[in-house]
């Protein structure tokens, strides 16, 4: 695999491929949970919205299983208004992180197996956009595998560590710039961190560079 590999490729199945190491239970958990999300957008279902939040929460051992039981419930219902209303996109991503709040072993195994069934009931431009964005998803949550960076502790200051941790506990990202600014300050001059920390796009929780500061 090269970084253009990784870089360029728009099947997300592919990509989870080219992980020299199985990805984690938590991080592709944390990426079905961001792919997931993405069927929600227009969605007025305040419940909804907040059952996501808990599977995550429960991904870091952070939620009950109560509180996990009845996000499954909504999510649940979720499922059957997709189906009664043909919307297969949403319902098969509804499915994928229905099934992912299980605790499913071989985690990476399944999110492929996941998308496989999702593919099957697509059409085919909705597949194309949608794959692209699961790979960007990827990308944010993973890394580069091509060019792993290991953290420098001298980068670790109380403020970065605290604008990660504010960003990662409240899922609101909007602060990214401000931690690239606070790394600089902190004598890090790693490109590929601070070229992430400031570039547009979608951040989730699970981003490599907040896990890697709160060393996650």
């Amino acid at each position: 695999m090269t970084e253009t590999d990784w870089l360029l490729a728009t099947d997300p199945a592919h990509l989870l491929d080219m992980i020299s190491e199985p990805p984690t239970d938590r991080k592709t958990r944390l990426w079905l949970c961001a792919c997931s999300e993405r069927a929600l957008v227009g969605s007025s279902v305040e419940e909804l919205h907040a059952a996501i939040p808990v599977v995550e929460l429960f991904t870091d051992n952070a939620a009950t299983s109560e509180e996990l039981l009845e996000a499954r419930r909504t999510i649940e219902l979720w499922m059957i208004e997709m189906c009664k209303s043909l919307n297969l996109r949403a319902d098969a991503l509804g499915m994928a992180l229905q099934e992912e709040m299980v605790g499913l072993e071989q985690a990476g195994m399944q999110a492929k197996r996941i998308l496989e069934g999702w593919q099957m009931n697509v059409p085919e431009l909705d597949l194309l956009n949608e794959s692209r964005a699961q790979c960007d998803l990827l990308r944010e949550i993973f890394g580069n595998p091509v060019l792993p960076v290991a953290v420098d502790p001298d980068w670790l200051t109380q403020t970065v560590v605290s604008v990660a941790r504010q960003m990662y506990e409240s899922r609101d990202f909007s602060t990214m710039p401000i931690l690239a600014d606070a790394l600089q300050d902190a004598g890090c001059e790693n490109v590929a961190v601070l070229a992430h920390c400031r570039q547009p796009g979608v951040h989730v929780r699970g981003c490599w560079v907040i896990d890697m500061i709160l060393q996650r």
